[in-house]
């Protein structure tokens, strides 16, 4: 998606309950990352991006399903789009869509170093 496009559908103004709820979501999930706790990843979810964005995203509701299918944790919009990213367990079994790639991701827990060479 092209930023401009992505960003022209949100809305000027959001609803206290909205901004709220989404709020919530984001401080569970930092809790989830830095207590390495996987279960409390199911609650990502959003009411500022996702439901302006997701219309955009031709399939977008197949590649959630696939996801949910493949065992994902839960899965979510990564920015103005199109990423659709799936959090899985490191001992899942998961069985993902042909041409579909698993990659594992770590958090870097010691922050941005910078080496001079």
């Amino acid at each position: 998606l092209h930023t401009e496009k992505s960003r022209s559908v949100l809305p000027d103004a959001y609803s206290r309950a909205d901004v709220v709820y989404s709020l919530s979501r984001a401080i569970v999930t930092f809790a989830a990352l830095v207590n390495s706790d996987a279960d409390m990843l199911k609650v990502i979810d959003d009411k500022l991006h996702q439901p302006y964005r997701k219309p955009l995203i031709k399939g977008y509701d197949d590649v959630a399903a696939a996801f949910e299918k493949a065992g994902a944790i839960s899965h979510f919009l990564s920015g103005a789009g199109p990423t659709i990213m799936g959090l899985f367990k490191f001992d899942a079994d998961v069985v993902l869509p042909r041409g579909w790639t698993l990659r594992k991701l770590f958090i870097e827990q010691n922050g941005v170093s910078v080496k001079e060479i």
